[in-house]
C-alpha cells in the first residue's frame, strides 16, 4: 500500500465518521422541535389556568372568603411542564454536543484531505524529478553523439570531393537532425520556451493529479445510517 493509498483510506474513515453525524443531528433537531412544542403547549395551558385562578381569587378577595392563594387545581400539569422544560434543556445540550463533534469531524476531514494533497504533490514532484534526470542524461548522450558524429562525418562543405562515405542517405538524414552548435548547448526548454505547457499537456497533468487526489467515494445516507 502506497502512502497515497494510506492517506486516502484515512480520509475515507474521516468522511464516514463525519457522515454519521448528519442523520443524528437531524433526529436530534426533530426531537428538540417536538419537545419545544410540548413545552409551549403546557405553558399555554398553565397560563390559561392561572388566569382563571386569578379571576377566582380576585372575586374571593372582594367577598372576603379567602385569605391565602389557593393551590392549583391540576398539580400534574405543573409537573408535566417541569418535565417538558427539562427535556428541552437535555435535548438542546445533546444537539450542541453533536454539532461540536461534527465540527471537529469536519476539521479532521480537512486535515486528511491536506495529507492526501501533500502525498499526491510529492509523488508528482518525484516523477518530474526522475524524468528531469533522464532528460539531462539523454541530452548529454545526444550532445556527445552529435559531436562525435560531426567529427567523423563532416558535412558536404568540408567533405573531400573524392570521398564516398557521404553517399548513404542515413548520414545526410542524421546531419539534418543535428542542432546548430549554439542550439546544441542550449537546453531544449529554452529553445522552445514559447511552446512549453500546451493546453493538452496541462489538462492531462491536471486530470492525473485530480485522479490521485480523489479518495474513496463518500458514503451514502443509507450507508451512514
Amino acid at each position: 500500500m502506497t502512502k497515497i493509498d494510506e492517506a486516502q483510506r484515512a480520509l475515507a474513515d474521516e468522511r464516514r465518521a463525519l457522515a454519521a453525524f448528519a442523520p443524528a443531528i437531524a433526529r436530534n433537531r426533530k426531537l428538540l422541535a417536538e419537545a419545544t412544542a410540548e413545552r409551549d403547549r403546557l405553558e399555554d395551558r398553565i397560563s390559561a389556568a392561572n388566569a382563571a385562578r386569578a379571576d377566582a381569587f380576585a372575586a374571593s378577595m372582594l367577598s372576603g372568603s379567602l385569605t391565602a392563594v389557593p393551590d392549583p387545581d391540576d398539580e400534574q400539569l405543573t409537573l408535566d411542564l417541569m418535565r417538558a422544560v427539562n427535556n428541552v434543556s437535555v435535548v438542546s445540550d445533546a444537539l450542541a454536543q453533536l454539532e461540536a463533534k461534527a465540527a471537529a469531524a469536519r476539521a479532521a476531514v480537512k486535515l486528511a484531505e491536506g495529507k492526501v494533497l501533500a502525498e499526491v504533490d510529492q509523488l508528482v514532484a518525484a516523477e518530474c524529478l526522475e524524468f528531469a534526470k533522464e532528460v539531462i542524461s539523454l541530452h548529454a548522450k545526444f550532445k556527445a553523439a552529435c559531436e562525435e558524429f560531426a567529427a567523423r562525418c563532416p558535412d558536404a562543405l568540408y567533405e573531400p570531393i573524392n570521398s564516398e562515405r557521404m553517399a548513404r542517405p542515413e548520414i545526410a538524414q542524421a546531419q539534418a537532425l543535428i542542432p546548430t552548435p549554439d542550439l546544441l548547448n542550449v537546453p531544449i526548454n529554452e529553445q522552445n520556451r514559447h511552446l512549453l505547457g500546451p493546453t493538452e499537456l496541462r489538462e492531462a497533468l491536471a486530470a492525473r493529479r485530480a485522479a490521485l487526489l480523489t479518495g474513496p467515494p463518500e458514503p451514502s445516507e443509507s450507508e451512514a445510517a
